[in-house]
């Protein structure tokens, strides 16, 4: 026998299930509502500003607020205020009736806006005196860059008195190539290496000195050597010189095969150097100058000179 349809009764939700739905619905759009404006207002705030109000009860307190809202959206999603709204339609909505029940909740509405208010007052006004307080340290702050200023400023000035003070104006170069610097006498069957030297202001005293030159097992400093074309019999240790006009001081004498030596004055000699690497210092001086150096790299081979340059560079401590 064919079997009777069976009839499926649909239940139509109760008004407290359907109010406490539309109550739900309502909070989540206001939580969603209130944190979009939270980060809308704080979004123009510089990140000083958010790193100092973070640190601030205020801050604290937006931090709390914040994880109220996660709370109470996980409350929702448990369905937590549609038990209590449909408790209170069940249990309360009989004796408050329609009357009752508008009260409640226009109080309820009433109180949140007034916490609203107060909350978002207290926060104004703290932006408000944080940003006072940034006012009133403005001109400290510019009166505090102004004297940097004035300080690099002075700075800057005793850097350049003293780069001037520290740069030498004696000019000392070695050019193989041209004579002055580099000359071979056949009679003698000598080569004569010079160094030249050049002021631009006249001076009466330059002089020429070698410094750490190792002769044996001996170190010698401040050895005068001898300004080219030099006749007198002690030697002469200081030389007039012109502005802009070059003096020659001789440095090494090649006497091959018998032997390379340092040109002192004549009053030191000739100083040989044994076979190997040698390396010493040029000092030029002369007035209030600086004194200009260089560092001579040499090498003697049977007693022969096979290399010889002049580099920039000091090998001694100088005075300050």
């Amino acid at each position: 026998m064919p079997q009777p349809p069976q009839i499926i009764t649909v239940k139509e939700p109760s008004l407290s299930t359907n109010l406490a739905i539309v109550v739900r619905d309502w909070l989540k759009s206001g939580v969603r509502s209130f944190e979009g404006n939270l980060q809308a207002d704080t979004a123009f705030c510089s990140d000083a500003f958010k790193a100092t109000f973070a640190e601030s009860r205020w801050g604290k307190m937006i931090v709390a607020v914040t994880h109220i809202h996660k709370l109470l959206n996980w409350l929702l999603g448990l369905g937590v205020p549609a038990a209590i709204i449909g408790s209170y339609i069940k249990f309360v909505y009989p004796i408050a009736g329609v009357t009752g029940t508008v009260i409640v909740v226009l109080s309820l509405l009433v109180f949140a806006s007034l916490v609203t208010v107060r909350v978002t007052r207290k926060l104004y006004d703290k932006t408000v005196d944080l940003s006072l307080e940034a006012q009133g340290e403005l001109p400290v702050l510019r009166s505090r860059v102004e004297t940097l200023e004035h300080d690099l400023g002075q700075t800057a000035q005793r850097l350049e008195v003293l780069q001037k003070r520290f740069e030498p104006s004696l000019t000392m170069t070695f050019e193989p190539e041209k004579e002055a610097c580099k000359q071979f006498f056949p009679r003698r069957e000598v080569t004569q290496y010079r160094v030249c030297i050049t002021s631009p202001v006249a001076l009466k005293d330059a002089e020429l000195v070698a410094n750490k030159v190792t002769i044996g097992s001996l170190t010698h400093d401040g050895l005068h050597l001898r300004p080219r074309h030099d006749r007198q019999e002690q030697g002469t240790k200081r030389v007039a010189l012109k502005p802009f006009k070059t003096e020659a001081w001789d440095v090494v004498s090649d006497h091959s095969p018998h032997g390379v030596a340092l040109t002192c004055i004549k009053a030191l000699g000739l100083m040989p150097f044994d076979d190997g690497l040698h390396e010493f210092e040029l000092m030029a001086t002369g007035g209030d100058s600086f004194p200009a150096t260089k560092i001579v790299n040499m090498e003697v081979r049977d007693g022969r000179l096979v290399r010889f340059d002049v580099n920039d560079g000091r090998l001694s401590d100088l005075p300050v």
